[in-house]
Formats: structure tokens, sequence, C-alpha cells
């Protein structure tokens, strides 16, 4: 893994601590929620956690840091995501056609329960109960945004699902101020990172026929490209954005990488390394097999993402 970062930082001219902290962050969300395992408190307690964590990298525009997160991983997340969406669609749609049958034959029922005719009290408690059962959700292994509504609604639909969008801060914003200005709705990542229940009315929003989604826990994690800005505000409102962020505690549950831009003279220097073959591609294929096999054969139990019996490490 440390040859396969010094060949990303070396191809994409910044220094290595941001493809580490992608290699990370990459890593983690191929686990997703399949496995648990022991952490040490600060006073030697053991502490058993899912590896759903929260990364961010710090850089300009133009640093590289899209390219960075595809060749740490990213591409092969994208790839992963559209092979779950190919293989549960026809689960989702057989679920949905027999759901939309039940309901209308229980409408039906109803109506001629109203009225007053006979109703078969087997076929009618047996049509609630099929609409009672957990629906089959497409499981997402990454987000790229949306409201914080959305987001735990996706995350109880999917099991697992990291927030990896395009740009941290504006994804930030949403859950420090509310997409609509509505107030902070923080509370919703940090359950997130913690894996708790979230009730429906802890936020506002999407709660229609939340009682059948298959997941009350939430799990996630993140990785956000930021800005500079971020974390040394410039004007008023960043400044309030980063109190905001320190406030809740988002800081002390994310990893970030703050690197620093190569000089001209150290991009030409590694240009010429690179050119003389001295770093290569030797390690790609190598950690791509790693992804692979943490995605694929990661898979185990009754859920691709959020098994009901996570492995144990």
């Amino acid at each position: 893994m440390a040859r396969r970062v010094r060949e990303v930082a070396a191809a994409a001219l910044v220094t290595p601590c941001m493809p580490a902290v992608a290699a990370l962050a990459m890593l983690s969300v191929a686990m997703a929620a399949r496995v648990r395992g022991v952490v040490l408190n600060i006073d030697g307690s053991a502490w058993r956690m899912f590896p759903n964590q929260f990364f961010g990298v710090e850089a300009v525009s133009g640093g590289k840091k899209t390219m960075v997160r595809r060749m740490m991983g990213g591409a092969m997340l994208t790839a992963y995501a559209k092979d779950l969406r190919d293989r549960w669609l026809s689960k989702i749609t057989i679920d949905e056609h027999e759901r939309t049958i039940a309901a209308g034959k229980l409408k039906k029922l109803r109506d001629a329960e109203i009225a007053g005719k006979p109703v078969d009290q087997s076929q009618y408690n047996a049509l609630r109960e099929r609409l009672a059962v957990k629906q089959i959700c497409l499981p997402e292994i990454m987000l790229s945004g949306g409201s914080p509504e959305q987001y735990v609604r996706r995350l109880k639909q999917s099991g697992y699902s990291a927030l990896v969008p395009d740009e941290g801060k504006q994804a930030l914003e949403k859950f420090i101020g509310g997409h609509d200005g509505a107030g902070e709705k923080c509370s919703a990542l940090l359950s997130a990172h913690t894996v708790e229940f979230f009730a429906n009315d802890t936020i506002t929003g999407d709660q229609r026929g939340d009682s059948t989604l298959p997941f009350s826990v939430i799990c996630g994690g993140a990785y956000l490209p930021m800005q500079p800005s971020v974390l040394t505000p410039a004007t008023s409102h960043e400044a309030q954005l980063l109190a905001a962020i320190q406030t809740r505690g988002l800081l002390a549950r994310m990893l970030v990488a703050r690197p620093r831009q190569l000089a001209v003279p150290e991009r030409k220097a590694l240009r010429e390394v690179v050119a003389r073959g001295e770093i290569g591609r030797d390690a790609e294929c190598d950690y791509n097999d790693l992804m692979h096999s943490l995605l694929y054969d990661g898979e185990h139990g009754d859920h691709p993402l959020a098994p009901s019996q996570p492995r144990y490490m």
C-alpha cells in the first residue's frame, strides 16, 4: 500500500499524505458495515466498532483531489456501485410489483368492508402482513450529496453508505445550517458515525413509508474534499461554519489531510524521477486486487453492505 501511495503521489504531483488518506477512506468504504473490529480507548478498555470513518482532504481547486480519489479506489467503488444496482434491480422490481398488487387488493377489501360487504379476513390479514414486510431497497455504497432528510432515508434503505461529494463544504453546510435554513441537522452525521438508531421524528421531511424500510440503525462514512478556506476561514460565514463543525464534534470524528502544494522545482524533480522509471505503477495491480477482494469477497450473510451478523476482528 505504501508503494501505491508513492506511485499515485508521483503521478498526481502531490505530497503522499493526500493519497494515503484517500487509501484509508476508500478501504473503509469498501468494508462498509460488514465487519467490526476492536480498538482501544484512551483508558485501555476495548471498544468494538465499524470501520465507517470520516475523512477529509484539503486542497485548492485543481489540486488533484478527484484524480487521487479515483486512483486510490474511487473508480473501483463506482464500478462496484453499478454492479450492485444491476444485481439488485430484478429483486427490487419484483418486490415493488408485489407491493403494488397487494396494496390494490387491500384497497378493494377495505372498500368492500366500508360498503358493508363480507370480507375474507384471512386474505385481509395476509395482505397486511405482506405490506408490513421490510422493503427490498437498493444498496448504495456511496452518495454524492442530498439533503439531510434524503441522507437519513438512503441510509435506512441501504444499511450503509458513504458521503462522497464533489465539494465537501457544500455538503457540510446542508447539515450545519439545514438545506433550507431551518437549523442545524448535524445529528444525522453523528448518528451515522456512531451507528445508532435514528428516529423518524428526529428530522423533518420524508417520513411516509419509513416503517418498512430495511434498517432503523444508520451507518455511514464520509470522504469530504474541501477548499482550504473551510479550515482556515477567510470570511465570517466560513468562520461560523468552522465553529459549528468544531462545536458539534465533527472534526473529532474526522481524519483530515492538509497537504502542501509542491514547489515548481519539486514538481520538476518528481517528473524526472517518473521519466527515469524510478517510480512506476508496480503496486497498482496488488492494490486493485485488495480493493476487489474487500468489495466482492467481503460480501457475506443476508446483505451485501450491512449483514445482520457482521464478522468480527
